[in-house]
C-alpha cells in the first residue's frame, strides 16, 4: 500500500471524498472490472504468455506432443535458442544503461531561469543518489527487460514507501510518574522513507481490454493489480485504522486460494505454488488484496478489497494517497521493447520466435532418433518365438541373447543414417531465429563459412544485429524506463525530506559554489524539468560509443573549435571510461568529481578573461598590419603600372621615329626622280605621293608630340596607333 508521508500535507491537492454510491456498488463495480477483464485475460492472453514461460525455462509448451503417449520413449529435447537470446539482449541492456555512473539526465525546461537550473541539478543528484542507495534499480530495471522480452510488457508501480513505528521507552534513569512508577516516553522511529518501484507480475495486472494501444494505463477505466500479503499484515494495517476491521472467520472465507498457471510455468513444473502454502499459524499464511483504482465521475478513486468478497477501504481520490501525480496520472507505467500499432498488449521477442523454436526442435529430436536407430536397431521377433528379450533390449556389448532359431526367429530394421541435410536445415534455422531475434551469436557465424573468413562479414553480422537490439533498448527506455524515471523525480519533488540525503544531493550539485546557496530545501525542488535517459543507438558496443564521441569531438573542433573551451572534462571522461566497463572514473582522476577551490577558480576566471583580452587586441594588431599590407601592395602596384606606362612610351616613340626616318628616306628618293623625270605624268604622280608622305609626318609628329604632354599611365596603345589609321589622306583609297 502507498503511504505518504505526514510532513508533505500541505501538499494535498482536491481531497474531497468522492460521492458514495454504496458499499455493496463499489464492491461490485471493483468485482466485475476484475471478473471481465480477467475471461479476456485468461481467453486471449494466458496460453501465450503459458508457452512463453514454458519456451524460456527450457521446456516445451504446455499441450505439445511430446507429452502425449506417442512421444513417451521418443527425444523431446529442447533448444535453447529462447533463452540464449533473451540473456544476450540483457546483457545488452546492462552494457547501455549501467555502463555510466549517471544513467538519467535532468535539464531545465527553461535555461534561462536560475530558478529551473538550481532544481535540476539538485533533482539530478538526488535521483542518482536514490537509484544508487535507495532502489534495487540493477535488478528492476534488468527484470523489467526481461519481462518486456519474455510475455511483451512490463509492468511496474512506483510510490512513496514511508513506515514508522512508534514505542513505550523510559524517560529516564530517575523520571517517575504520579503513581511512582517508572515513566516512560513514546519515541518513533523511522524504518523506511524513500522512493519505491515495484514489478508487477502479468498475471497479477488487470486493465480493460479496450484501452488504447498508445496509453493502455491511462485509457483503461479501471486498473486492478492483485497483491499477495501475509494475513498477518493484513490484521496490522486493520489494527492501525488503515482498513476496515473483520474477524478470522470472514477473513478465511474471503481469503482463496488462485492458483495460476503461469506462476505455475515461470516457476516450473517441479515446484509447488510459493502463494499456496499452507502454516498452522494463520498469520503466515498468504492471501489476495486488489488494489482497485476506478475511473468515476471524471475523476480517480482508489481502494482496496480481500479478493472480491470484501471491502477493506473506503474510496479515496487517487491524489490523496499518490500527492505526485497530476489529474487523469496513475503510479503504474506498462512498457514494452516492440511497437504493435492498435494493440495493447504487443508480443514480446519470445513470442516471435515460437515457431522457429519449436522447428528447430522438431529438426534435433527427429534426428537424435534416427541416430538412436542406428547405433541401437530395432528388432522384429516372431511372437511366439522362445527368445530372450531382457538380454536383447539391454544389448551389452559381449552378452549372449538365447533363441531357438535365429533366422525365423528375429529380424533386425537398418535405417540409414543421418544426412547432412538434416545439419543444413538446422543451420538455416539457427539463422532466421538469430535474424527474426536480433541477434549475433556464434553459432551463425560457424553456419556460414563465407562471412566467417572474412573480418568484414563479421563486422557486417554484428552491426546488422547490433541495430537491431539497439532499436529494442531505445523502445524499452521511452516506453518504460523514462516514465519510471519521470514519476521517481515527481515522488522527491512531493515527499523528499531527509535532510541527509538533501545535503548530500546539495554538495554533489555544488550548490554553493555555483549559485551560492548553502542548503537544498522543498522550494528548489519545486522547479519544471526534463529527465532523460542517457542511452541511444551505439550504446550496446563500447568501441562505437567511443569512436562516435571522438567522431563528434572533432568535428565541432573543426568548424566551431571556441566551444571546446567550455567542453566539460569530467563528463568525457566519465563517458569513456564508462564504455569501456568502469563505473565511474574517480579513482584515476581524484581530482576529477571534487568541487574547485574558489580562489582557484576566481584566477582561471581572471586568466581566461585576460586570454580574450589578448586575442582581441592581437586581432586589431593583426588587422592594422593588413590594412598597411594592402596599402603598400596598392602602392607597389601603382609604381609597377607607371613604369610599365614610360616603358610602353619608349617603344612606340622608337617605333614612330624609325618610321618618321623611313618617311624621309623615301621623301628624298622621290624629290630625286623628280629632278631626273620629264615626263609630266610621272611628275604629278610623285608630287602626289610626296604630298602624302609630307601628311604621314606631320601626323606621326602630333601623335609624338600629343604622347608628350599626356602620357598613358596604362602603358597601352593610342588610338591611332593601335588602328593604324596615320597619314591617311582624305578621300584616299586603299
Amino acid at each position: 500500500m502507498a503511504e505518504t508521508n505526514p510532513s508533505n500535507a500541505d501538499a494535498v491537492v482536491d481531497t474531497a471524498a468522492p460521492a458514495d454510491p454504496g458499499p455493496d456498488q463499489w464492491l461490485q463495480m471493483a468485482r466485475d472490472a476484475y471478473e471481465q477483464s480477467s475471461d479476456w485475460f485468461d481467453t486471449s492472453m494466458r496460453p501465450t504468455i503459458e508457452k512463453a514461460m514454458a519456451h524460456f525455462n527450457n521446456r516445451h509448451a504446455p499441450g505439445s506432443k511430446y507429452y502425449s503417449d506417442t512421444y513417451k520413449f521418443r527425444h523431446k529435447g529442447f533448444r535453447p535458442k529462447t533463452r540464449a537470446s533473451i540473456r544476450r539482449n540483457e546483457a545488452a541492456g546492462a552494457v547501455a544503461f549501467f555502463s555510466t555512473q549517471d544513467m538519467v539526465s535532468i535539464t531545465a525546461e527553461n535555461e534561462a531561469e536560475q530558478q529551473q537550473l538550481i532544481t535540476a541539478r539538485i533533482l539530478t543528484e538526488l535521483l542518482n543518489y536514490r537509484l544508487d542507495d535507495s532502489i534495487p534499480w540493477f535488478q528492476t530495471l534488468l527484470g523489467a527487460l526481461q519481462d518486456a522480452l519474455n510475455v511483451g510488457v512490463c509492468i511496474s508501480h512506483q510510490d512513496w514507501h514511508f513506515h514508522e513505528i512508534t514505542e513505550k521507552v523510559l524517560a529516564g534513569p530517575n523520571v517517575f510518574d504520579q503513581a511512582g512508577n517508572p515513566a516512560t516516553k513514546d519515541v518513533t522511529e523511522t524504518l523506511a522513507d524513500k522512493p519505491r518501484v515495484t514489478l508487477v507480475a502479468i498475471e497479477n495486472f488487470r486493465i480493460s481490454p479496450a484501452s488504447d494501444w498508445a496509453d493502455p494505463i491511462g485509457s483503461s477505466p479501471y486498473v486492478v493489480e492483485t497483491i499477495p500479503m501475509f494475513i498477518g499484515d493484513v490484521k496490522e494495517q486493520m489494527v492501525s485504522g488503515r482498513w476496515i476491521e473483520y474477524d478470522d472467520g470472514e477473513i478465511s472465507q474471503a481469503a482463496q486460494t488462485q492458483y495460476d498457471t503461469i506462476r505455475q510455468a515461470r516457476e516450473g513444473t517441479k515446484r509447488t505454488d510459493a502463494k499456496d502454502v499452507s502454516h498452522a499459524t494463520t498469520a503466515f499464511d498468504t492471501v489476495w488484496v486488489h488494489r482497485n483504482i476506478i475511473r468515476h465521475n471524471g475523476d480517480d478513486v482508489i481502494f482496496y478489497t480481500l479478493g472480491t468478497h470484501l471491502r477493506l477501504s473506503d474510496p479515496v481520490p487517487l491524489r490523496r494517497e499518490y500527492r505526485n501525480l497530476a489529474r487523469g496520472e496513475r503510479p503504474y507505467v506498462m512498457g514494452s521493447v516492440l511497437i504493435e500499432a492498435h494493440k495493447a498488449f504487443v508480443a514480446g521477442l519470445n513470442e516471435l520466435t515460437f515457431g522457429l523454436q519449436e522447428e528447430a526442435n522438431e529438426i534435433q529430436n527427429q534426428r537424435r532418433d534416427n541416430v538412436s536407430l542406428v547405433m541401437n536397431k530395432r528388432y522384429f521377433a516372431r511372437r511366439t518365438a522362445n527368445i530372450d528379450y531382457r538380454s536383447l533390449t539391454r544389448n551389452v556389448p559381449g552378452s549372449i541373447t538365447l533363441m531357438d532359431d535365429i533366422n525365423t526367429d528375429l529380424k533386425w530394421d537398418s535405417p540409414g543414417e543421418v544426412t547432412g541435410s538434416s545439419y543444413q536445415e538446422q543451420d538455416r534455422v539457427s539463422l532466421d531465429y538469430d535474424e527474426l531475434a536480433g541477434t549475433f551469436s556464434p553459432g551463425s557465424v560457424q553456419s556460414n563459412r563465407q562471412l566467417n573468413e572474412t573480418v568484414g562479414g563479421m563486422k557486417m553480422l554484428a552491426g546488422d544485429a547490433n541495430v537491431v537490439t539497439e532499436y529494442q533498448l531505445r523502445v524499452f527506455a521511452e516506453t518504460w524506463v523514462e516514465p519510471v524515471l519521470k514519476q521517481l523525480v515527481k515522488l522527491e519533488q512531493a515527499y523528499e525530506t531527509d535532510a541527509k540525503v538533501l545535503a548530500i544531493a546539495g554538495q554533489k550539485a555544488e550548490l554553493f559554489d555555483k549559485f551560492g546557496i548553502n542548503a537544498a530545501n522543498d522550494e528548489l525542488l519545486q522547479g519544471l524539468v526534463k529527465v532523460r535517459v542517457n542511452v541511444g543507438f551505439g550504446s550496446t558496443n563500447p568501441q562505437q560509443r567511443v569512436e562516435k564521441m571522438a567522431m563528434g569531438l572533432d568535428t565541432i573542433g573543426k568548424f566551431l573549435p571556441q566551444l571546446l573551451i567550455d567542453l566539460d572534462g569530467k563528463e568525457v571522461v566519465t563517458e569513456v571510461f564508462g564504455a569501456l566497463g568502469f563505473k565511474g572514473a574517480e579513482r584515476f582522476f581524484p581530482k576529477l568529481g571534487k568541487s574547485e577551490d574558489p580562489q582557484v577558480a576566481q584566477l582561471k576566471q581572471m586568466v581566461q578573461q585576460l586570454q580574450q583580452a589578448l586575442q582581441s587586441k592581437q586581432m586589431e594588431i593583426e588587422g592594422r598590419v593588413k590594412v598597411a599590407q594592402i596599402t603598400t601592395d596598392g602602392r607597389l602596384q601603382q609604381e609597377q603600372i607607371r613604369q610599365a606606362g614610360q616603358a610602353e612610351q619608349g617603344r612606340l616613340r622608337a617605333e614612330a621615329e624609325f618610321a618618321l626616318a623611313k618617311m624621309e628616306a623615301e621623301l628624298g628618293a622621290i624629290d630625286r626622280q623628280l629632278e631626273s623625270q620629264r615626263n609630266q605624268i610621272d611628275v604629278a604622280r610623285l608630287h602626289n605621293e610626296r604630298a602624302a608622305i609630307i601628311g604621314q609626318m606631320h601626323a606621326k609628329r602630333r601623335e609624338l608630340d600629343a604622347a608628350e604632354l599626356q602620357p598613358n599611365p596604362t602603358g597601352a596603345m593610342s588610338t591611332t596607333l593601335a588602328n593604324d589609321r596615320y597619314a591617311k589622306v582624305p578621300g584616299a583609297v586603299g
